[in-house]
């Protein structure tokens, strides 16, 4: 306007950067092979590195923490392969380092990003959890996404923190931040009883090819993960032929690890406790959920995966979805 500063522009928001192509590996038989070729590689990842457990379901979360609800960018598209150097992605640098050698190695252009989004529900069901949605076609960015959140998400970070950063990232609050803390506690336990059993779990690829099933088909067999959500073209569960580990003691996939942490904090053993388990803790909104779910095994187990698979698609577009096909 005359005798004043024109109003600076904003940039417009940009468009989400999670691209998912439906017909990325091709027809059904070929869409199948890679499927189990990517479950058996990473089984076999977990079978002889079992520490990694832990990692995998955070590697998917780190990525798509990214994401920025203002501008559409970020989400699980696999930029986490050029952020490993970000203090906040140290705990998982040395699971995406492995799956991305995974992910480069493998003859079915399998991206990194769904190598991640993987990784994590291949995790759960091997040991003995839930099986989670995954939906297949993410293509890798090209270039690290900003931030974002991201930062906030932090080892010594507060509850508070941890909270802003799931919200900011449209993948929940202190629901989701008790759900991940304890399935990382669970199977960071689980990883540390296989360090010394870690042959169990051998197996061919080959031998565990299988038909893909497709979200909804069946949903029937399990309430576990299978609630609320739309199905999708190309969404596949990650179920059935997936071998099992052996576990050491009883403990499988579940609220072990949020069991656990009331009973030491009951106990007055807080010094036994990490930084993060203090926070969740005396946060009292987390501290309800911690409550909630080490009084209900099937809702954690059940909450997580949908959990994971909400998060697992924060910020996507699809390119080829061939509606009514």
């Amino acid at each position: 306007p005359p005798g004043g500063s024109a109003a600076p522009l904003r940039p417009p928001p940009a468009s989400a950067t999670v691209d998912i192509d439906t017909e990325r590996y091709g027809d059904k038989e070929m869409k199948v092979s890679a499927i189990n070729r990517t479950k058996a590689n990473l089984r076999n990842l977990f079978a002889t590195r079992p520490s990694l457990l832990a990692s995998a379901v955070l590697i998917g979360l780190h990525d798509a923490l990214t994401y920025d609800k203002e501008t559409g960018t970020g989400g699980l598209n696999g930029s986490l392969r050029l952020e490993l150097g970000r203090p906040q992605n140290a705990p998982v640098v040395d699971g995406a380092k492995a799956i991305g050698r995974l992910a480069a190695a493998g003859k079915d252009g399998v991206s990194v990003a769904d190598f991640y989004a993987f990784a994590g529900a291949v995790a759960v069901e091997v040991t003995a959890g839930p099986r989670i949605v995954i939906q297949l076609g993410r293509e890798d960015a090209k270039a690290p996404d900003p931030e974002a959140a991201s930062a906030k998400w932090t080892d010594g970070g507060s509850a508070a923190d941890l909270v802003a950063a799931m919200a900011s990232a449209s993948i929940g609050g202190a629901k989701e931040v008790v759900l991940w803390h304890g399935a990382v506690g669970v199977l960071g336990d689980i990883g540390a009883s296989r360090e010394e059993a870690n042959a169990a779990m051998a197996g061919d690829a080959e031998e565990d090819e299988i038909d893909a099933v497709t979200y909804g088909d069946s949903a029937a067999d399990s309430d576990v993960g299978a609630i609320g959500v739309k199905k999708r073209k190309g969404a596949v569960l990650v179920n059935s032929n997936v071998s099992t580990l052996t576990l050491g003691g009883k403990v499988k996939f579940g609220n072990e690890y949020l069991k656990a942490l009331l009973a030491a904090d009951k106990a007055g053993k807080k010094g036994d406790l990490s930084v993060r388990d203090r926070e969740v803790l005396a946060d009292p909104a987390c501290r309800a959920m911690v409550e909630k779910y080490a009084g209900n095994n099937k809702a954690f187990a059940n909450d997580f995966a949908n959990a994971f698979e909400r998060m697992s698609l924060v910020g996507s577009r699809y390119e080829s979805v061939k509606l009514g096909g």
